[in-house]
């Protein structure tokens, strides 16, 4: 059914990192400037990529001396000799790498260590087709940004031609850009042509939005790669039938929209209980060791010294429970302990519930957010003064100042009411997936967030909320926030 020249081949290629590299949230444009460079190639925009990449997405973007890096490459049958070309490079570094010494460059710190035999991925899409025949309901989610171009896109410049939330998304569109690259590519392969099925979607509920990103080229301009991230329930009430489920299990490997070339556009179908449809060749990355290392859970409870419960702290044996709660947040069992509450006086005389975690909880999630921190802070707005770390009411304050100097007269206050006790956890989950990867660290901070309260000696279960008293629970607040900003 599917046409030869579109059946994608794979190679899963591993490197041994021989000096730290930091690879960002987003590692692609770092990939792909390193396979064009040793290609000798330019961005080509202008044509539908015959070769492709993904990478694996980790909350923690150090990447250690020792440690293993894993891509997937995919290609067309049409590209078989520049892969073959890229794939002796590759096995050749780190010579032929671009020289510059930057831990934010891959290459001259990759050494080859083992490559899967190379195959074709026929089998695999008749299998993932067979799974979602007949599905009624899906989730789409993105494995690293899709730039979709906006129905209104010519009358529109920069970004803003592109689809940035789910008001500018509608089925009819979604199909649409779903079908794009196969169709780009059969143009430009010049092959059969090809009988595209029709297919009616909903979209009955769905959490997306714009990441903003660039890359600098080799004439030294940034060039835009941001784009939309999250998830999209998807309804097709007469279920998928065969020529449906084939092809949309081959467009989750084409992969969708620009800068394809460079790994993005990537997505995957998964059930409502979050079963993947597509085969993921890559291990979901684990943080939790070096996150609930002595060292990490030390550096958190210091921090965390300042408040009452520390103030008759003895210190003895208290290494040891470090260590035993090292084990814990490591363990498949872990579970976080029940939420205190407590009431604190606000300043108009109301009063405000906090959900305060257990001591060891407390610790573990500053672990967690000292390690996350710095890599989701720097992808919010330069206008997002809230919960950051070296950012203030006061500069917000300065910065009204600066617009009334600049002409501005208008200063709107607004609140948003009972936020932290009504924020939809489906929707944080989206945002941290989308930001973190299948990284197991993404479990744990979910885990947190829908701890149980004790209220009167009973354990009460929550079903909506963060939970105001625990150190994760403003930047989580921040992942939704910073596009009101």
């Amino acid at each position: 059914m599917l046409p030869a020249a579109l059946c994608p081949l794979i190679a899963h290629v591993q490197f041994a990192v021989t000096a730290p590299v930091d690879l960002g949230l987003y590692p692609e444009p770092r990939w792909g400037s390193l396979f064009r460079h040793l290609l000798g190639e330019h961005d080509d925009e202008g044509r539908p990529a015959t070769w492709w990449f993904t990478s694996q997405r980790r909350a923690l973007t150090r990447v250690e001396p020792g440690e293993l890096l894993a891509i997937t490459l995919y290609w067309l049958p049409a590209a078989n000799e520049t892969m073959q070309r890229l794939l002796d490079a590759l096995r050749a570094l780190p010579a032929g790498a671009p020289s510059a010494a930057s831990s934010a460059l891959l290459g001259p710190n990759l050494r080859w260590h083992a490559q899967a035999p190379t195959r074709s991925l026929h089998d695999d899409l008749a299998r993932e087709a067979d799974e979602l025949r007949g599905e009624t309901e899906l989730r789409w989610c993105t494995r690293s940004p899709v730039r979709w171009l906006a129905a209104a896109h010519r009358e529109r410049r920069g970004e803003a031609r592109y689809v940035h939330d789910e008001r500018q998304l509608t089925p009819a569109l979604l199909v649409e850009r779903l079908f794009e690259t196969p169709i780009s590519l059969r143009r430009e392969l010049d092959c059969e042509r090809i009988a595209l099925p029709a297919l009616e979607l909903e979209i009955p509920a769905a959490e997306l939005f714009f990441t903003n990103l660039a890359y600098r080229n080799r004439d030294g301009r940034d060039k835009p790669t941001g784009g939309l991230q999250g998830e999209i329930i998807v309804r097709c009430r007469q279920g998928l039938s065969e020529a449906q489920a084939t092809w949309l299990a081959l467009t989750q490997h084409l992969g969708s929209g620009q800068r394809r070339g460079f790994g993005f556009g990537q997505f995957a179908f998964e059930t409502l209980d979050g079963e993947a449809r597509k085969h993921d060749y890559h291990n979901e990355a684990n943080s939790l060791p070096r996150v609930a290392s002595h060292a990490q859970l030390r550096a958190a409870y210091e921090h965390l010294r300042g408040d009452d419960e520390f103030a008759s702290d003895a210190e003895t044996g208290f290494d040891a429970q470090l260590h035993t709660l090292a084990e814990r947040l490591q363990s498949p069992s872990y579970t976080p302990q029940p939420l205190h509450p407590a009431q604190i006086e606000k300043s108009d005389g109301s009063t405000r519930t906090l959900k305060i975690p257990p001591l060891p909880d407390r610790i573990a999630q500053r672990a967690i957010l000292n390690a996350i921190a710095p890599s989701l802070d720097a992808l919010m707005g330069a206008h997002s003064y809230g919960f950051r770390a070296g950012r203030s009411r006061l500069q917000a304050r300065d910065r009204i100042l600066a617009l009334y100097e600049e002409g501005y007269r208008v200063v709107v206050e607004s609140d948003v009411a009972a936020f932290f006790d009504n924020v939809d956890w489906w929707r944080v989950a989206v945002r941290l997936r989308a930001f973190l990867g299948r990284d197991t660290l993404v479990e744990r901070i979910l885990a947190y967030i829908a701890a149980p309260e004790r209220i009167d000696g009973e354990i009460v279960e929550r079903q909506r909320g963060l939970p105001q008293g625990a150190p994760l629970s403003p930047i989580l607040s921040n992942l939704l926030l910073d596009d009101l900003d």
